[in-house]
């Protein structure tokens, strides 16, 4: 089965579930940056206080 099928085959609600997914992973990629450092910095935090 190809990918275009498998598309096909998709219903409509699937296929915005998938789009949702690309979106968000596209803005996560955008800001990983901004995201990796973040969360560096949280976990800094969090374990130099326990």
């Amino acid at each position: 089965m190809s990918l275009k099928d498998s598309w096909k085959s998709l219903t409509p609600k699937e296929k915005v579930f998938l789009g949702a997914i690309l979106v968000l992973l596209i803005a996560i990629a955008a800001k990983w940056d901004k995201i990796s450092k973040e969360i560096g910095n949280g976990f800094d935090s969090f374990f130099r206080k326990h």
